[in-house]
């Protein structure tokens, strides 16, 4: 996280997951955008992190027909965020 509190990352292994504010993305796309706090319904854009708890990461999850558990909530930001379980392979 930086100092100003405006971009951060998360390590995930050998790759990073970054994270900016609606501030820092102006300042990066002056010609604008839509940040996606200020939609009504959730954007078409999914995180999804793998948990091995997922129940203890989130109070509601579903259980899909693959086996894998999965909870879905939506940011602050606007962002439709998933954690699940790994998937395993049969």
């Amino acid at each position: 996280m930086t100092p100003e509190g405006d971009y951060g990352e998360l390590a995930t292994g050998d790759t990073k997951l970054a994270l900016a504010s609606v501030a820092l993305g102006h300042s990066h796309l002056p010609q604008g955008f839509v940040p996606v706090s200020s939609l009504e319904q959730p954007a078409g854009i999914e995180l999804a992190l793998v948990s091995d708890d997922v129940k203890a990461a989130m109070r509601e999850a579903m259980h899909k027909r693959w086996g894998q558990t999965v909870g879905y909530l939506r940011c602050p930001s606007g962002v439709l965020l998933e954690i699940c379980s790994p998937i395993t392979a049969d």
